[in-house]
Protein backbone atom coordinates (compact mmCIF):
# COMPACT_ATOMS: atom_id res chain seq x y z
CA UNK A 1 0.00 0.00 0.00
CA UNK A 2 1.69 3.42 -1.04
CA UNK A 3 1.57 6.18 1.33
CA UNK A 4 2.57 9.76 0.80
CA UNK A 5 5.94 11.35 2.18
CA UNK A 6 4.47 13.34 4.35
CA UNK A 7 2.23 11.16 5.94
CA UNK A 8 5.39 9.02 7.41
CA UNK A 9 7.25 12.26 8.47
CA UNK A 10 7.76 16.09 8.47
CA UNK A 11 11.85 15.41 7.42
CA UNK A 12 12.30 16.08 3.64
CA UNK A 13 13.77 13.47 1.30
CA UNK A 14 14.27 15.42 -1.33
CA UNK A 15 17.19 14.64 -3.62
CA UNK A 16 18.48 14.15 -7.47
CA UNK A 17 19.83 10.93 -6.53
CA UNK A 18 17.95 8.84 -3.72
CA UNK A 19 14.17 8.90 -4.17
CA UNK A 20 12.35 7.62 -0.72
CA UNK A 21 8.77 6.88 -0.52
CA UNK A 22 6.55 4.84 1.91
CA UNK A 23 4.56 1.88 1.68
CA UNK A 24 2.54 -0.25 4.52
CA UNK A 25 2.33 -3.93 5.38
CA UNK A 26 -1.37 -5.62 5.48
CA UNK A 27 -0.93 -5.09 8.85
CA UNK A 28 -0.56 -1.28 8.74
CA UNK A 29 3.47 -0.91 9.53
CA UNK A 30 5.11 1.65 7.34
CA UNK A 31 8.61 0.98 5.54
CA UNK A 32 10.11 3.12 2.98
CA UNK A 33 11.34 2.40 -0.75
CA UNK A 34 14.82 3.82 -1.26
CA UNK A 35 15.45 4.17 -4.85
CA UNK A 36 19.12 4.64 -5.82
CA UNK A 37 18.96 7.12 -9.07
CA UNK A 38 23.29 7.96 -9.62
CA UNK A 39 23.16 7.92 -13.55
CA UNK A 40 24.24 6.01 -14.91
CA UNK A 41 25.35 3.11 -12.74
CA UNK A 42 24.92 3.84 -9.19
CA UNK A 43 28.77 4.51 -8.64
CA UNK A 44 29.80 5.44 -5.40
CA UNK A 45 31.38 8.90 -5.07
CA UNK A 46 31.58 11.02 -1.74
CA UNK A 47 28.65 12.56 -2.72
CA UNK A 48 26.48 9.60 -3.33
CA UNK A 49 27.76 7.70 -0.46
CA UNK A 50 27.21 11.30 1.40
CA UNK A 51 23.14 11.05 0.34
CA UNK A 52 23.08 7.30 1.47
CA UNK A 53 23.96 8.29 5.04
CA UNK A 54 21.99 11.48 5.37
CA UNK A 55 18.97 9.13 3.73
CA UNK A 56 19.05 6.50 6.71
CA UNK A 57 20.15 8.48 8.87
CA UNK A 58 16.70 10.25 8.66
CA UNK A 59 14.86 7.10 8.64
CA UNK A 60 16.63 5.49 12.22
CA UNK A 61 14.54 9.08 13.38
CA UNK A 62 11.52 7.53 12.10
CA UNK A 63 12.42 4.09 13.51
CA UNK A 64 12.54 5.89 16.75
CA UNK A 65 9.27 7.62 16.46
CA UNK A 66 7.98 3.97 15.06
CA UNK A 67 6.97 5.59 11.88
CA UNK A 68 8.97 3.35 9.53
CA UNK A 69 10.23 -0.04 10.17
CA UNK A 70 12.15 -1.56 6.87
CA UNK A 71 13.75 -0.01 4.06
CA UNK A 72 14.03 -1.72 0.83
CA UNK A 73 16.71 -0.56 -1.31
CA UNK A 74 16.39 -0.14 -5.30
CA UNK A 75 16.76 0.53 -8.54
CA UNK A 76 15.35 1.42 -11.74
CA UNK A 77 18.60 1.97 -13.95
CA UNK A 78 19.65 -1.19 -15.55
CA UNK A 79 23.51 -1.67 -12.80
CA UNK A 80 22.02 -2.01 -8.96
CA UNK A 81 25.28 -0.38 -8.62
CA UNK A 82 28.69 -0.38 -10.50
CA UNK A 83 30.76 0.07 -7.29
CA UNK A 84 33.07 2.56 -6.24
CA UNK A 85 33.60 5.79 -8.64
CA UNK A 86 36.97 5.41 -10.38
CA UNK A 87 37.73 8.89 -9.73
CA UNK A 88 37.66 8.30 -6.41
CA UNK A 89 40.64 5.70 -6.20
CA UNK A 90 42.73 7.09 -9.23
CA UNK A 91 45.78 9.04 -8.47
CA UNK A 92 45.16 11.31 -11.52
CA UNK A 93 41.85 12.50 -10.01
CA UNK A 94 41.91 12.25 -6.11
CA UNK A 95 44.35 13.68 -3.80
CA UNK A 96 44.98 12.69 0.12
CA UNK A 97 42.34 14.94 1.42
CA UNK A 98 39.79 14.04 -1.11
CA UNK A 99 40.39 10.06 -0.43
CA UNK A 100 40.54 10.74 3.26
CA UNK A 101 36.48 12.56 2.85
CA UNK A 102 35.60 9.40 0.61
CA UNK A 103 36.57 6.58 2.72
CA UNK A 104 35.86 8.38 5.95
CA UNK A 105 32.07 8.45 4.03
CA UNK A 106 32.56 4.46 2.68
CA UNK A 107 33.36 3.61 6.05
CA UNK A 108 30.17 5.46 7.47
CA UNK A 109 28.09 3.67 4.89
CA UNK A 110 29.05 0.48 6.23
CA UNK A 111 28.60 1.30 9.70
CA UNK A 112 25.08 3.15 8.99
CA UNK A 113 23.72 0.49 6.91
CA UNK A 114 24.88 -2.77 8.74
CA UNK A 115 23.88 -1.86 12.19
CA UNK A 116 20.74 -0.22 10.78
CA UNK A 117 17.37 -0.75 13.22
CA UNK A 118 15.44 -1.26 9.70
CA UNK A 119 14.94 -4.66 7.97
CA UNK A 120 16.82 -3.47 4.99
CA UNK A 121 16.46 -5.96 2.13
CA UNK A 122 18.19 -5.37 -1.61
CA UNK A 123 16.42 -5.73 -4.84
CA UNK A 124 18.86 -6.67 -7.06
CA UNK A 125 17.58 -6.31 -10.80
CA UNK A 126 20.54 -5.24 -12.27
CA UNK A 127 24.69 -6.48 -11.19
CA UNK A 128 26.21 -5.08 -8.11
CA UNK A 129 29.89 -5.28 -8.51
CA UNK A 130 32.79 -4.79 -5.95
CA UNK A 131 31.18 -1.71 -3.98
CA UNK A 132 27.58 -2.38 -5.22
CA UNK A 133 28.05 -5.88 -3.61
CA UNK A 134 29.21 -4.48 -0.76
CA UNK A 135 25.83 -2.27 -0.28
CA UNK A 136 23.89 -5.44 -0.61
CA UNK A 137 25.90 -7.58 2.31
CA UNK A 138 25.07 -4.44 4.39
CA UNK A 139 21.17 -5.59 4.16
CA UNK A 140 19.15 -8.42 5.91
CA UNK A 141 17.94 -9.94 3.04
CA UNK A 142 18.96 -9.84 -0.54
CA UNK A 143 16.19 -10.66 -3.82
CA UNK A 144 18.09 -11.35 -6.90
CA UNK A 145 16.47 -11.00 -10.81
CA UNK A 146 17.38 -14.70 -12.22
CA UNK A 147 19.07 -13.40 -15.28
CA UNK A 148 22.53 -14.81 -16.24
CA UNK A 149 23.19 -11.57 -17.45
CA UNK A 150 23.31 -10.16 -13.90
CA UNK A 151 26.38 -10.36 -12.23
CA UNK A 152 27.27 -10.08 -8.90
CA UNK A 153 30.35 -10.21 -6.10
CA UNK A 154 33.99 -8.37 -4.82
CA UNK A 155 36.09 -8.20 -8.04
CA UNK A 156 38.84 -6.12 -6.16
CA UNK A 157 41.90 -7.93 -6.96
CA UNK A 158 41.27 -8.53 -10.60
CA UNK A 159 42.08 -4.44 -10.25
CA UNK A 160 44.95 -4.93 -8.23
CA UNK A 161 43.13 -4.10 -5.07
CA UNK A 162 42.60 -6.02 -1.81
CA UNK A 163 39.18 -4.98 -0.29
CA UNK A 164 39.47 -3.81 3.68
CA UNK A 165 39.71 -6.12 6.07
CA UNK A 166 36.34 -5.18 7.17
CA UNK A 167 34.67 -5.75 3.99
CA UNK A 168 36.71 -9.05 3.47
CA UNK A 169 35.36 -9.89 6.53
CA UNK A 170 31.72 -9.76 6.00
CA UNK A 171 31.90 -11.43 3.03
CA UNK A 172 33.26 -14.09 4.72
CA UNK A 173 30.58 -13.91 7.51
CA UNK A 174 27.90 -13.78 4.71
CA UNK A 175 28.71 -17.52 2.74
CA UNK A 176 31.57 -18.52 4.81
CA UNK A 177 35.20 -18.32 5.32
CA UNK A 178 36.42 -21.42 2.90
CA UNK A 179 34.12 -19.79 0.60
CA UNK A 180 35.01 -16.78 1.44
CA UNK A 181 38.99 -16.89 1.51
CA UNK A 182 38.72 -18.53 -2.32
CA UNK A 183 36.23 -15.89 -4.22
CA UNK A 184 38.06 -13.20 -2.34
CA UNK A 185 41.23 -14.19 -4.38
CA UNK A 186 39.72 -14.88 -7.38
CA UNK A 187 37.71 -11.87 -7.74
CA UNK A 188 34.60 -14.10 -8.37
CA UNK A 189 31.51 -12.55 -10.46
CA UNK A 190 28.57 -14.93 -9.77
CA UNK A 191 25.37 -15.60 -11.59
CA UNK A 192 22.08 -15.75 -9.87
CA UNK A 193 21.91 -19.41 -8.94
CA UNK A 194 25.18 -19.55 -8.25
CA UNK A 195 24.93 -16.78 -5.67
CA UNK A 196 21.97 -18.70 -4.18
CA UNK A 197 23.45 -21.71 -4.13
CA UNK A 198 26.50 -20.37 -2.09
CA UNK A 199 24.61 -17.85 0.26
CA UNK A 200 25.19 -14.58 -1.20
CA UNK A 201 21.65 -14.00 -2.05
CA UNK A 202 18.23 -15.34 -0.42
CA UNK A 203 15.92 -15.42 -2.98
CA UNK A 204 15.59 -15.41 -6.84
CA UNK A 205 12.81 -14.12 -9.07
CA UNK A 206 12.04 -14.22 -12.59
CA UNK A 207 11.28 -10.79 -12.91
CA UNK A 208 10.91 -7.39 -11.98
CA UNK A 209 7.06 -7.45 -10.67
CA UNK A 210 8.35 -10.34 -9.25
CA UNK A 211 11.29 -8.70 -7.18
CA UNK A 212 9.08 -6.00 -5.77
CA UNK A 213 6.66 -8.78 -5.05
CA UNK A 214 8.92 -10.90 -3.13
CA UNK A 215 10.48 -7.73 -1.32
CA UNK A 216 6.70 -6.48 0.33
CA UNK A 217 6.22 -10.41 0.94
CA UNK A 218 9.21 -10.79 2.71
CA UNK A 219 8.67 -6.97 4.72
CA UNK A 220 5.31 -8.13 5.33
CA UNK A 221 6.36 -11.58 7.28
CA UNK A 222 9.37 -9.53 9.23
CA UNK A 223 7.37 -7.23 10.78
CA UNK A 224 3.92 -8.61 11.40
CA UNK A 225 5.84 -11.31 12.96
CA UNK A 226 8.55 -9.25 15.39
CA UNK A 227 8.84 -6.65 17.75
CA UNK A 228 11.35 -4.13 15.94
CA UNK A 229 13.20 -3.13 19.30
CA UNK A 230 14.00 -7.09 20.18
CA UNK A 231 14.63 -7.59 16.13
CA UNK A 232 17.31 -5.00 16.43
CA UNK A 233 18.95 -5.55 19.48
CA UNK A 234 19.67 -9.20 18.12
CA UNK A 235 20.79 -7.73 14.96
CA UNK A 236 23.24 -5.38 17.11
CA UNK A 237 24.50 -8.22 19.59
CA UNK A 238 26.21 -9.94 16.38
CA UNK A 239 26.86 -7.51 14.07
CA UNK A 240 28.34 -4.47 16.42
CA UNK A 241 31.64 -6.87 17.34
CA UNK A 242 32.53 -6.82 13.37
CA UNK A 243 32.09 -2.86 13.50
CA UNK A 244 33.92 -2.72 16.76
CA UNK A 245 37.17 -5.04 15.76
CA UNK A 246 37.72 -3.02 12.39
CA UNK A 247 36.25 0.60 12.85
CA UNK A 248 35.64 1.67 16.44
CA UNK A 249 38.24 0.10 18.11
CA UNK A 250 42.12 1.08 18.64
CA UNK A 251 42.05 3.68 15.81
CA UNK A 252 41.48 0.99 13.62
CA UNK A 253 39.66 3.55 11.17
CA UNK A 254 42.97 5.56 10.95
CA UNK A 255 44.71 2.22 9.71
CA UNK A 256 41.69 1.29 7.39
CA UNK A 257 41.75 4.53 5.67
CA UNK A 258 45.97 4.81 5.81
CA UNK A 259 46.16 0.97 4.32
CA UNK A 260 43.87 2.19 1.53
CA UNK A 261 45.37 5.22 0.14
CA UNK A 262 48.52 3.27 0.43
CA UNK A 263 46.77 0.67 -1.93
CA UNK A 264 45.52 2.97 -4.42
CA UNK A 265 48.39 4.83 -4.85
CA UNK A 266 50.72 1.43 -5.06
CA UNK A 267 52.08 1.48 -9.08
CA UNK A 268 50.89 -1.84 -9.72
CA UNK A 269 47.42 -0.97 -8.61
CA UNK A 270 48.25 2.73 -11.02
CA UNK A 271 49.14 0.83 -13.78
CA UNK A 272 45.82 -1.89 -13.74
CA UNK A 273 43.52 1.35 -12.81
CA UNK A 274 44.98 3.07 -15.94
CA UNK A 275 44.18 -0.08 -18.31
CA UNK A 276 40.53 -0.01 -16.78
CA UNK A 277 39.89 3.49 -17.09
CA UNK A 278 41.61 3.44 -21.12
CA UNK A 279 39.26 0.49 -21.84
CA UNK A 280 36.24 2.20 -20.36
CA UNK A 281 37.24 5.12 -22.38
CA UNK A 282 37.45 3.33 -25.39
CA UNK A 283 34.29 1.50 -24.86
CA UNK A 284 32.34 5.28 -25.33
CA UNK A 285 33.56 6.38 -28.11
CA UNK A 286 31.36 6.06 -31.11
CA UNK A 287 31.99 3.30 -33.20
CA UNK A 288 33.02 4.12 -37.16
CA UNK A 289 29.84 3.88 -39.55
CA UNK A 290 32.82 2.93 -42.64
Amino acid sequence: MAQNNNESSSLSFDSSLIKVSFETTSTGLPYAIVELNHKPVNSLDTNFLQEIIGTFTKLHLLFEQDKCYGAVIRTNLKVFSAGIAFNELYYKTTNEQKFKVFWTAFQEVYKTLYLSPLFVISEISGSAIAGGCFLTLCCDHRIMLDNPKVKIGLNETLLGLSPPKWLASLFCNTIGVKNGVYHLQHGTLFEPKDAKAIGLVDTLVSDVSQLREASANEMNSILSKTEPNARSTVKNYIRLPLINAHLLQNGERKKDLDSMYAGVNDPRVIKYLSKVLQMLKSKRKPKSKL
